[in-house]
């Protein structure tokens, strides 16, 4: 694409350049308030204002898929790790199946924003306590009154 004769949507300037968007560019994307790109993708930037501009819309969907797939994928890893959780016993506590679970570590499938915040927050704090708590055997009335007692 010839960049000569376009200009910025932001400033209007026409200072603009090829950058690879990884780990540099952000969106919202479907239920997604805002998505960050961790997989190589050509945008254009403007070099007066920093604004990012896309040009084709399927290769920024591809990016974006992979992205939350890539994410999703090392959210799960993180969790069974900490916690030595077996895949079944993980997606229990998330609500899914165990195949679900399954095509999402994959990357057979997408995470909705719900769960994938769901996962992202789990690894944000400490994924034993939480699991513990997000266990339906776990009786939190029970562990509040013995720790208040």
């Amino acid at each position: 694409m010839n960049l000569l004769n376009r200009r910025c949507g932001e400033c209007g300037h026409r200072e603009l350049t090829w950058v690879n968007g990884k780990n540099k560019f952000t969106t919202p994307w479907r239920d997604f308030p805002l998505v960050f790109v961790t997989v190589d993708l050509e945008v254009i930037q403007c070099k007066h204002c920093g604004n990012y501009i896309t040009y084709d819309a399927k290769k920024v969907d591809q990016a974006i898929e992979a992205s939350l797939c890539s994410q999703t994928r090392q959210f799960i890893d993180i969790i069974k790790s900490k916690t030595n959780l077996k895949s079944k016993e993980v997606a229990t506590i998330l609500g899914i199946s165990p195949a679900y679970l399954s095509s999402l570590h994959s990357g057979a499938k997408v995470p909705s924003f719900q769960l994938w915040n769901f996962l992202k927050a789990i690894v944000a704090v400490d994924p034993v306590e939480l699991c513990k708590k997000l266990d339906p055997e776990f009786n939190v009335v029970k562990e509040d009154i013995l720790l208040h007692a």
